[in-house]
């Protein structure tokens, strides 16, 4: 479940309490306390896109410089696996493989692939985010 949607539920069940809330709360208390948490609220979802724009923008940016990068392998490396793999589910698919691929291949395939593209990621990321922090002291 990702953040916003149980943001949104925290915000249901705090509304849900304050209108079944017998206490002291008049309903103008509780439309003012709904309307400052609605506050809140908004404001984190609008940090929250800014946040994901922000990682977009920077994933576009890590793979447009692979793409213009000076070395062939480089600009390749992510073709090329992609493409072993391809070859190698084809091959298990067929029967072809003297061992079939296990199943904890595939766990492993998804988290290594998975780190290896977050850790070049950060490799290539961190330097200009360290760079951009330093301009705007």
């Amino acid at each position: 479940m990702d953040i916003v949607t149980s943001l949104a539920k925290l915000l249901d069940t705090t509304f849900e309490f304050l209108d079944n809330d017998s206490n002291k709360n008049s309903k103008e208390d509780v439309i003012e306390i709904k309307k400052e948490l609605l506050k809140v609220h908004s404001g984190i979802v609008l940090k929250i896109l800014d946040l994901e724009k922000s990682r977009n923008l920077l994933q576009a940016d890590i793979l447009n410089n692979e793409i213009k990068g000076t070395s062939w392998l480089q600009r390749n490396w992510r073709p090329l696996t992609m493409l072993t793999f391809l070859i190698l589910i084809t091959l298990d698919c067929l029967g072809v493989l003297k061992h079939p691929i296990d199943p904890q291949m595939w766990t492993l395939l998804q988290l290594g692939m998975g780190g290896y593209v977050v850790g070049r990621s950060a490799e290539k990321v961190i330097p200009d985010v360290i760079k951009s922090l330093n301009k705007n002291k």
